[in-house]
């Protein structure tokens, strides 16, 4: 996934429900309430940050979607610590996501990647103890085949 413009764009989709609606490849999300979304946006910075928020706002696509600047800027700082960004049904209910950005050589941030299910496959604990480290080790092995 990519930004454009200030929105997420899909690039690539593998894996199990490629025909559900909103999954397609080509489609565009918000960037503050999907993993990958958040991902790139914790590896910008804040001035980036603010203007895609200035122009976008963060509309809310379910009662857990982070609709606060301060609070969003607070999620993408622990994104930022942890290495990954969680959506935890920001976009859709009862499905999580978990996002990391993808940096080229030159370390300019090219996109994100994200591992993304519904809440009962996604546990916290899970995210946490497996799904996590998974993305990091999988981006780490992207970024070194892109160097």
């Amino acid at each position: 996934n990519v930004a454009e413009n200030g929105r997420l764009i899909a690039l690539i989709h593998k894996l199990g429900q490629a025909d559900r609606p909103g999954f397609q490849v080509g489609s565009y999300f918000y960037m503050h309430n999907t993993g990958s979304g958040k991902a790139l946006l914790a590896a910008k910075p804040t001035s980036y940050v603010d203007r895609v928020v200035d122009y976008w706002g963060l509309p809310a696509e379910t009662h857990k979607t982070i609709t606060d600047r301060d609070e969003l800027l607070r999620d993408l700082e622990r994104a930022e610590e942890r290495g990954y960004s969680i959506c935890d049904e920001e976009w859709l209910e009862g499905f999580r996501s978990v996002g990391r950005a993808v940096r080229g050589p030159d370390g300019e941030v090219l996109g994100a990647m994200a591992v993304g299910g519904p809440i009962y496959r996604l546990d916290m604990k899970k995210i946490r103890n497996e799904i996590g480290e998974m993305l990091i080790e999988a981006v780490d092995t992207l970024e070194a085949e892109v160097r």
